[in-house]
């Protein structure tokens, strides 16, 4: 791992979090409450002003300036040295493809900590520890599936395109998709029934639970939503990991 990479990671994940904190305190009683509010859920009763998308896209756009062109920069290092064996070439790929999921854990742990860490510096009080636990682990989990498959399509299509052209097509599918599916959300929950099966979405944890407006009260019984979610993004990582193997070996070395 490269230390360089950990240490970007972690101070972009302290500053994050410090900006999602404070932006979120006005609004919050619980520790619960703050994840929701900070990383959880997007208010589909202002999204047509884009800004919470983009509010709920930064991680992933520091994720992406970070590790956007890593396995293109690796490629070029080794390419002389192990792609002369094409047997090599998918197993090479996916040592890349394990660093950048433990780059995303490290930064999403170190992202939440500090986040925790600030609710007990400043005195926000447990829910009660059972929901906390049970919020903050479903929430983790989604966002960090969903910044994976996102992080490993950009690296994927940068082997057919370059690193740029798939870190826009990546990050303006996550706002399009994203902003689409909070307009049919904010006309009708049972909308649902569509906006699931959009790509990017399945991230958005507050939407797998039922929170779908600021003004709503938390609701934690709609769990077939989150298990669907969990699901399609593992789907989803998987073809993109399939993907990358069969372009890698059709990828030419000179």
């Amino acid at each position: 791992m490269d230390t360089t990479i950990l240490l970007k990671l972690l101070i972009s994940a302290i500053a994050v979090s410090l900006f999602s904190f404070f932006r979120s305190l006005p609004s919050i009683e619980t520790v619960e409450e703050l994840f929701i509010y900070a990383y959880g859920t997007i208010d589909v009763s202002i999204i047509i002003w884009v800004i919470p998308v983009v509010m709920w896209l930064l991680p992933l756009l520091l994720l992406n300036f970070f590790l956007g062109d890593y396995v293109f920069n690796q490629l070029r290092q080794v390419a002389t040295n192990i792609f002369t064996r094409t047997s090599k070439r998918d197993i090479w790929l996916l040592n890349q493809i394990f660093s950048l999921i433990i780059y995303v854990l490290f930064f999403q742990i170190a992202l939440f900590i500090t986040t925790f860490l600030l609710a007990l510096i400043f005195g926000i009080p447990l829910g009660t520890l059972s929901d906390c636990i049970f919020i903050l682990s479903q929430e983790f989990s989604l966002m960090t599936l969903g910044y994976i498959v996102s992080i490993l399509l950009i690296n994927i299509l940068s082997l057919i395109l370059d690193s740029v052209l798939s870190s826009a097509l990546v990050l303006s599918g996550n706002l399009v998709f994203i902003l689409s599916a909070g307009f049919l959300y904010k006309e009708s929950i049972l909308n649902d029934s569509i906006a699931k099966w959009f790509p990017f979405i399945q991230g958005v944890y507050g939407w797998k639970v039922s929170v779908f407006m600021g003004t709503e009260p938390f609701n934690l019984h709609l769990q077939n939503g989150v298990r669907f979610a969990a699901v399609y993004l593992l789907v989803a990582g998987l073809l993109v990991m399939l993907l990358g193997i069969w372009k890698i070996k059709k990828v030419d070395i000179y």
